[in-house]
């Protein structure tokens, strides 16, 4: 049976209907109202997607290489300075987003079979600078064990083709299970960072239990909540 994705769900049995909406939802099916689809075909899509999804390696790991460094810092200029432009280009313009914490930070790479697909850093505990979040923000001082070894996560990129719910999920579980396991041998306590409302929402759906320890404010040219998530709530689903 062939039918009109967005026009004739009636035809349906309501079986049929759960089934189409949840493939034309989960897998980002164009928006074309004269396009036609049969059950079998939508089935096929299910299908195909799950195995390709299945064979797909998805790992995340500490840059260990100039070139691996380089490709997170390429893909943070193009989130942060090109797209979302929160970042002016350096004068030198040499297509990277960088910073002084750079220098105190380890830097995360979730490659997908070899390809960069996510990123961010992981800003140490250090005297010189600091964390951004604690010398930038507004923080409540009954919601922080300041004794505790901290860190800091930040410059959090997603590549544009990836940012479908069901993958930035397992983007961001992956990615904090490899931070945990990274800040356990640095005897790390708690993270902290800050995040816009929407991401922290995103974050919670994740299942990784980050709580603000403030109220939101505008930095980086959005408003923001300091979040942290403490060592007892570490576990990943």
């Amino acid at each position: 049976m062939h039918l009109n994705v967005f026009q004739n769900y009636r035809m349906l049995s309501k079986a049929e209907n759960l089934f189409v909406n949840y493939v034309i939802l989960s897998y980002n099916i164009p928006n074309k109202s004269f396009t036609l689809f049969s059950v079998d075909e939508l089935l096929n899509i299910y299908l195909s997607t799950n195995i390709e999804t299945k064979v797909k390696i998805v790992k995340c790991t500490v840059a260990s290489t100039e070139m691996e460094r380089t490709a997170i810092l390429r893909q943070r200029y193009d989130i942060f300075v090109k797209e979302s432009g929160y970042f002016v280009p350096k004068e030198k313009d040499d297509r990277l987003e960088y910073d002084s914490y750079d220098d105190h930070s380890l830097l995360f790479g979730v490659w997908e079979n070899g390809s960069l697909i996510a990123s961010c850093r992981l800003v140490l505990p250090n005297s010189s600078l600091g964390l951004p979040t604690l010398k930038a923000m507004e923080i409540d001082a009954d919601r922080i064990q300041r004794d505790q070894p901290t860190a800091e996560i930040s410059r959090i990129t997603i590549a544009p083709e990836h940012r479908v719910f069901r993958k930035t999920i397992k983007i961001l579980q992956t990615m904090q299970e490899e931070i945990n396991r990274v800040s356990s041998t640095c005897g790390i306590k708690q993270f902290i960072g800050a995040v816009e409302p929407s991401f922290l929402r995103l974050l919670n759906c994740s299942r990784l239990s980050y709580q603000p320890i403030g109220p939101l404010q505008h930095l980086i040219g959005a408003e923001r909540y300091p979040v942290i998530l403490t060592h007892k709530n570490l576990t990943i689903p």
